[in-house]
């Protein structure tokens, strides 16, 4: 299924229909190098870490050679409501690993028998995706944690944060259909 020239086990395994073969030219055309890179730095030593800027080689650098341990991301700091959506058939990411590195606080969605990609080009995301979107947004507008984050961090003033979800938000989407937006046509 990959394009003539590219096989890919993974990529072949997440493409399933006519829409994902016409994607393949812009698949990586809003990726930096820089981003894609800091992703495999995660993925190989495992761990929410910072951007290394140290260029290392293929072969194994005794760890005497490094003066420098690269800082881990601290994602158990992180303040603000989580909710994390994520498909049940989804090979590229442990679920339970990413778990056990955020906060206690995070709320996790599954949805069943979706892939990776299929949080893109899924045909079903407006109905088994959004929801769950609209729900968290609905449930964390109202609720003031800006005031919770300043006592944490020291500030006496409270910032202002609205008390009610935007409409322009909700507006384009009535009763669970395809939103109303031109790229969304039957």
């Amino acid at each position: 299924m990959s394009p003539a020239g590219l096989q890919n086990g993974v990529v072949d395994s997440l493409m399933k229909a006519s829409p994902e073969l016409a994607a393949y030219p812009h698949l990586y055309s809003f990726t930096s190098t820089k981003s894609v890179v800091h992703w495999f730095q995660i993925i190989r030593n495992k761990s929410f870490q910072m951007y290394d800027d140290d260029v290392q080689t293929p072969i194994s650098v005794a760890a005497s050679d490094r003066y420098y341990k690269v800082a881990k991301f601290p994602t158990r700091n992180i303040k603000t409501p989580i909710v994390l959506v994520y498909g049940g058939s989804d090979s590229l990411v442990d679920i339970g690993v990413m778990l056990k590195e955020l906060p206690n606080h995070t709320i996790a969605k599954e949805i069943p028998h979706f892939e990776h990609l299929d949080f893109l080009w899924a045909r079903e995301v407006h109905s088994l995706v959004f929801p769950h979107i609209f729900e968290a947004l609905a449930a964390y507008a109202g609720r003031d944690f800006a005031e919770d984050v300043g006592k944490s961090n020291g500030h006496s003033a409270r910032p202002r944060v609205a008390s009610q979800p935007h409409a322009s938000l909700f507006e384009n989407y009535v009763d669970d259909k395809v939103p109303k937006f031109p790229c969304f046509r039957e």
